[in-house]
């Protein structure tokens, strides 16, 4: 609807401010601000921040409101406020990537309101973070301590490699997880356009946005390293559809007349629904991260709209802006929907090859595709983003005053263009004559609401009711439709609250008249009003149980770690461990718990214990899940090397183990039973290391390897067997020579092994094992064991 369009995104600050006359200049430590062409812009001014880096005399950080002729509303060096969000607070990032994040919710006079963080032991991402409308947020977290056997899954792949996945969360307004959903637990590490050799294979997916859809309740991430945006239901965590990727579930039409670029998006960025359904990206089309054999070299990025067609699988493309000249941008970008009229702002983010002289901090582009306006920054060393904002944001508001009510009149809050959709029938009014009632219409949703039970969806808009003179009142408040954008009116409650901004709302009775199309119910006094209606219903489904792994064994002398994600909507869970599979003798018992994580300390040795979880919803309680595993003493054992080995000097060879102590893992190399070196003391307790075998070892079949706990000298093994470090086997070319009987005999070496292989082909693409060949002192000799048929032999010998 309308008044929800006014809500756009915003990056700058506002704290400590001053006030700049709109007709001053901007002071000389300003950075240069060019706006070309700037013809029939969307309402509003420009609405940004900029930093600068190694330029002289230029302030390092600005927030700057500046209006269509580059003239200053307001200035500010020091503050940042971030985005807007659709409750009217700006939400900013405190905490660099790596480090504990935390997201403030701060209002227009940098009061810091609430923060966010990551929940459930998981830390937050910067990349992406959402209010929603009732309140809860979307955080996005990060968490790279899955490991995952790749060697069963791609070519080269590392045994233990760990791929970055991502967690999104819904939490409530007080910070309770009440939602959860882990990429690991629905999109394979194979589905990454990434390289997936290596032990730290990176960010296999890159969740590098996230939006709730308030058409249906889903939520919309944008994922770069698979090149794909999904949508996941709330209520089940399931994947409703994938577009584009490795697993496309849509066809891609162009819809725009003329144009000959691809209708399909890559590699993107910032995936956004909004209210007519349609679907905006940013197509970055270039990334410098994916494996090249991919081939994402589309030499510019552009802002993308889709119409989507979910029942039949349709992306129609309706709306492209690709700039002129082109630019490229390997990461960031953003597509900004702006109001009723379809303008956009795109941001360019770290356009890495952009062709212009000037870093581009927004483009403004109407409906038709057409350039409205460029915010360039001409010097090097500056750069920002700027997006266009109605400001000051109160300047949205609809404000309605009416004087002297009487009892038994209907009094419409509609004053020219000040359209509050709201209606009062006055029945009894305890008053002075000169009283006064004021509505203030609101294109935010409320501020921290809360509620009795579960809370409602809401639309993102508030209204507020103050009185002057007013003693005592009673009526009815009518809430018109067709104003507020209600798509079902007939399942839509008032929720009144005393306090603006605090406090908890109280669903009102309330009727919906189809005839004048009027939401109605009685007053209940004067405050803040919010309209909602039911969330995704909630069914109760066991969760996904994570560590310890089933039949895991466990350390005996260590705390015990549980971890588990919901599925769907959680309340709480009930976490029970048992030592007996019928959970007749409880070791630990624990109804509602609210973190899906729980640590149990001095668990019985040589024990086997069953653990299980269930959780709680509205809709019920769900089934349990339920897991194994037994205590052992600490452990480590060597599984590569285990015997009979022959690695290369020179080139690199994976070692892995099993163990169950925690901390770093030390890795000893020896050669007839004398440590030569250490290879390291820092491998954390991920069970493989790549190492790079020096060309400086002596060749030999006696080595072996001893890996410990750097925590517990007690905790060791040695593999079971020698391995060998060897050099490449060469075939003496001069000995080569056919016997009088036919057969064929040469000699070879291959320093450090035991044995070689000897194969035979006729093509050179076909080979046959003939023997092994025994290595004496680094050298043996081959003798075929029958005289040579063919006329042309080939012959190959590898180790071991």
């Amino acid at each position: 609807m309308e008044m929800k369009l006014n809500v756009v995104l915003c990056a700058g600050v506002l704290a400590a401010w001053s006030m700049v006359d709109a007709q001053a200049q901007l002071p000389s430590n300003f950075p240069q601000v060019s706006l070309w062409p700037n013809t029939n812009p969307a309402p509003g001014d420009f609405v940004g921040s900029l930093t600068v880096s190694n330029v002289p005399n230029l302030w390092s950080n600005w927030f700057a409101v500046l209006d269509n002729a580059e003239n200053p509303i307001l200035l500010n060096q020091t503050n940042s406020l971030g985005t807007l969000a659709c409750n009217g607070l700006f939400v900013s990032t405190l905490g660099a990537k790596g480090q504990t994040v935390q997201f403030a919710l701060k209002d227009d006079a940098f009061n810091v309101i609430k923060t966010y963080q990551g929940g459930n032991g998981y830390t937050a991402d910067n990349h992406d973070f959402q209010v929603m409308p009732n309140g809860h947020v979307l955080v996005e977290c990060s968490d790279n301590n899955a490991v995952v056997d790749m060697s069963k899954l791609v070519p080269g792949g590392f045994p233990a490699a760990l791929p970055t996945e991502f967690i999104i969360q819904e939490q409530d307004v007080d910070g309770n997880v009440v939602w959860q959903w882990r990429t690991l637990d629905h999109i394979p590490v194979t589905d990454s356009y990434q390289t997936l050799t290596g032990q730290n294979i990176g960010d296999y997916i890159h969740v590098n946005s996230v939006w709730f859809d308030e058409n249906d309740g889903t939520v919309i991430l944008s994922c770069r390293n698979t090149s794909e945006v999904i949508k996941i239901d709330r209520a089940t965590g399931n994947i409703v559809w994938r577009l584009q990727g490795k697993h496309n579930q849509f066809t891609f039409i162009n819809g725009i007349p003329g144009n000959t670029d691809p209708a399909y998006f890559q590699v993107q960025h910032n995936a956004r629904r909004w209210a007519n359904g349609n679907l905006s990206v940013f197509d970055n089309g270039f990334s410098q991260h994916s494996d090249p054999s991919y081939n994402f070299t589309r030499p510019y990025s552009r802002g993308a709209e889709y119409a989507l067609d979910e029942v039949n699988k349709v992306a129609t493309l309706i709306w492209a802006f690709r700039h002129t000249p082109d630019i490229i941008t390997y990461n960031g970008g953003s597509v900004q929907l702006l109001g009723g009229d379809g303008h956009f702002v795109i941001t360019w983010g770290g356009a890495g090859n952009n062709t212009l002289v000037d870093q581009l901090a927004m483009t403004e582009v109407d409906a038709g595709g057409n350039l409205v306006c460029d915010v360039g920054l001409p010097q090097y060393g500056v750069a920002g983003n700027f997006t266009r904002l109605v400001w000051p944001l109160e300047s949205t508001y609809a404000n309605v005053t009416l004087r002297e009510l009487y009892e038994y009149d209907t009094y419409v809050f509609n004053q020219g263009t000040n359209i509050t959709g709201v209606t009062l029938d006055v029945e009894t009014l305890d008053a002075d004559e000169y009283n006064a009632v004021s509505v203030s219409r609101q294109p935010f949703a409320p501020v921290l609401p809360r509620f009795i039970g579960k809370a409602p969806r809401l639309v993102a808009v508030r209204v507020e009711m103050t009185q002057n003179l007013v003693y005592d009142i009673t009526g009815q408040l009518s809430f018109d439709a067709n104003t507020f954008g209600l798509k079902n009116p007939t399942n839509t409650t008032v929720y009144y609250r005393e306090s603006p901004g605090q406090g908890l709302f109280v669903a009102l009775p309330t009727e919906y008249d189809w005839v004048t199309q009027q939401l109605q119910a009685d007053l209940p006094g004067f405050g803040e009003f919010a309209l909602g209606f039911p969330d995704e219903a909630e069914v109760p489904y066991p969760p996904v149980l994570a560590t310890p792994a089933q039949n895991a064994a466990a350390n005996q002398t260590a705390a015990i770690a549980f971890l588990w994600t919901p599925t769907g909507f959680v309340a709480d869970y009930h976490f029970q461990v048992s030592t007996d599979p019928s959970f007749g003798t409880l070791v630990a018992d624990v109804p509602g718990l609210t973190q899906c994580l729980y640590t149990l300390s001095n668990v019985a040795p040589n024990t086997t214990y069953y653990w299980r979880v269930n959780e709680e919803n509205d809709g019920g309680v769900s089934d349990w899940a339920t897991n194994t595993f037994t205590t052992v003493p600490p452990f480590v054992q060597v599984t590569v090397p285990k015997g009979g080995e022959a690695w290369q000097r020179g080139k690199s060879a994976i070692i892995q183990w099993n163990a169950n102590v925690g901390g770093n893992i030390a890795l000893d190399l020896y050669k007839a039973g004398v440590l030569v070196k250490t290879l390291t003391t820092n491998a954390a307790n991920i069970p493989a290391y790549q190492w790079q075998i020096s060309v400086s070892l002596v060749p030999g079949s006696d080595y072996s390897m001893k890996i410990r706990s750097t925590t517990n000298s007690a905790v060791s093994a040695v593999s079971a067997a020698p391995f060998s470090i060897v050099d490449a086997p060469v075939i003496n070319a001069g000995s080569i020579a056919r016997l009088p009987d036919g057969r064929i005999q040469f000699g070879g070496s291959a320093p450090g092994a035991a044995t070689a292989t000897v194969l035979v082909s006729t093509n050179l693409l076909n080979w046959q094992v003939l023997q092994k060949l025994s290595i004496t002192n680094g050298a043996g000799v081959f003798t075929d064991v029958a005289p040579a048929t063919a006329p042309c032999l080939f012959y190959r010998v590898s180790v071991p």
